[in-house]
Formats: C-alpha cells, sequence, structure tokens
C-alpha cells in the first residue's frame, strides 16, 4: 500500500474527508500537525522526526499534501527542506518560504542536509514540548543551550537541569525553540567571508564562562584558519545561499561544529582585533568581481 502524509490539515472536516479518500483509494496516509505535535532531533547528519512522541520515517512516504500553515509556517517550512532532500514530492514550493528561512533554526536543519557538522539539536515549539517531554528529555544533556531565534548572544540561555528547561519554557515567547548540547570550550571562532573568500577570523572568549559574544563582553583576538576549516565554512556559507557571512563554530577534539552563520554579522569588534577595513574590503572585492 502506497504511503502519503497529510501535513497540518486545515479544519477537522476537511482532513476528515481527505483521510477517508485515502483509505477508499487503498491509499495509507498520516496526518501530523507540524507546530502543535513535533519535534526534530538533529544528531549532525542523522535526523529523526517525532510526532507526539512517536517516531515517523518520513522516507517512507511517497508524497506530502500540505495544507494550512499560518502559525504552523516555520516547522512546516522545515519539514519542506527535509521532504526536498529526500526526493518527496510536496505540493507548493512556498511551503519552504519563512521570514525566519535564514535564521538559526532553519540553519540547523540545512546544515544537517549538507553534512555541515553541527552540535546534537532538538527543534521544537511551545506547543509540542508538554506532548513530547519523555523524548526531549531521553534526548537532552544537561546541562544544555537554549536558544530561539535572536543575534548578539539574544535568546539563548544556559539551563541546568529540567526543572530549570520546564521554568524557562515557560517565560518564552517565540514559536519555535531548540535545545542543543553544551559543547565545552575555552573560546569559538567567528569567520567573516564574502563571496568564498575569508576576509579576516577572531577567537570570541567568554568573560562569564558562557557568553562567547563580543556583544556579550566576550574578548576578540585575530586567529588563522586551517584550510579544512575554511571549506568547510565556505560550504556552509553555500548551502545557506549567503555571500556576506560571519560564520561561528567552535574546535572540539572531534572537529569542528558549527553554530550559525550571522547573515547581517558586526564587523566593529573584528576590525579592532585585526586591524581591518571590512568596509573597503568588501568595495574593492565588489570592484575586482563585478565591475
Amino acid at each position: 500500500m502506497k504511503k502519503i502524509l497529510l501535513i497540518n490539515g486545515g479544519v477537522k472536516k476537511f482532513a476528515e474527508e481527505f483521510l477517508a479518500s485515502c483509505k477508499k483509494n487503498n491509499l495509507e496516509c498520516a496526518r501530523i500537525r507540524t507546530h502543535f505535535n513535533s519535534v526534530l532531533l538533529l544528531d549532525n547528519s542523522k535526523i529523526k522526526y517525532v510526532h507526539l512522541g512517536e517516531e515517523i520515517d518520513l522516507k517512507s512516504f511517497k508524497y506530502a499534501f500540505i495544507r494550512v500553515r499560518g502559525r504552523y509556517s516555520h516547522f512546516t517550512s522545515l519539514l519542506g527542506y527535509i521532504l526536498k532532500a529526500y526526493n518527496i514530492t510536496f505540493n507548493d514550493v512556498s511551503n519552504l518560504d519563512h521570514t525566519m528561512g535564514d535564521e538559526k533554526i532553519t540553519q540547523m536543519v540545512r546544515f544537517a542536509l549538507s553534512g555541515i557538522p553541527i552540535p546534537k539539536t532538538l527543534i521544537f515549539s511551545l506547543d509540542s514540548f508538554p506532548k513530547n517531554r519523555d523524548f526531549i528529555l531521553e534526548n537532552t544533556s544537561f546541562p544544555c543551550v537554549l536558544k530561539t531565534n535572536g543575534s548578539k548572544g539574544r535568546d539563548v540561555w544556559k539551563i541546568n537541569d529540567a526543572a530549570e528547561l520546564e521554568e524557562k519554557m515557560s517565560s518564552i515567547e517565540q514559536e519555535l525553540v531548540m535545545v542543543q548540547e553544551l559543547v565545552p570550550n575555552s573560546y569559538d571562532i567567528r569567520a567573516l567571508f564574502f563571496y568564498g573568500e575569508l576576509l579576516g577570523a577572531v577567537e570570541r572568549s567568554s568573560t562569564d564562562g558562557f557568553y562567547n559574544n563580543a556583544a556579550k563582553g566576550g574578548k576578540l583576538k585575530e586567529t588563522k584558519l586551517s584550510k579544512e576549516e575554511i571549506n568547510l565554512s565556505k560550504k556552509a556559507c553555500e548551502v545557506l545561499d549567503l555571500d556576506f557571512g560571519g560564520v561561528d563554530f567552535v574546535r572540539t577534539e572531534k572537529g569542528i561544529l558549527f553554530f550559525e552563520v550571522n547573515k547581517g554579522p558586526q564587523i566593529y569588534g573584528l576590525e579592532s582585533a585585526t586591524g581591518l577595513d571590512i568596509p573597503d574590503l568588501v568595495v574593492q572585492k565588489i570592484i575586482d568581481r563585478f565591475l
């Protein structure tokens, strides 16, 4: 029996009639509600989709029908990226579009699908958290890092235990959140790229034991990147279709892990640490490449 997927489904009447029609036509159909009931687990390139605590093999479906996004649009777009990577047909390419399409939560999914190494990550909504609590807690090692979409170190918190996670979740207002493994480090890297060329890179070290961001008081000093680090950083930018980006990663014993690529990177801390004139470098490269 061929399997298809109904994503969201709109009003109850439509969903019920859709499922009944599938049954009449000897199709196996599963209905999922992305925002309310879903969790994504990203363990580097391994991806698990969980719905109401049960893992669903997205690769087993031949087609996905997406109806109504509304407040479900961000999580729906994440599934769209996964379905596309799995060569599963779905309706309306616009289902990939989202105003958070190039923010850090979406980046984690696109990185996982492209072999870019990332920390172990769980993505879920405020509504789906209580319905998938057991799965989320079973796959979370404390302390962990809780993030929503934001910049300059905002909306990022170190969480020490399950009780603290529950408490913090009750005060968050954004649609989706992600929980990531805490990667021990004495510094991370911000590397600035423009059309695949490295403009400069700095080490960012924390003054408070957690936040490395310059906006949060982190100390910066110039650093050099290895050839592998440059190539992986370039690939990260290419995956996200970003020509100008600040790539954030951390060095570990198992290799580098990427946190995000900032599409509007702050340059002034990097300029102070390196002595570079970033606007002038950008202008010169525009002249050389296009003019």
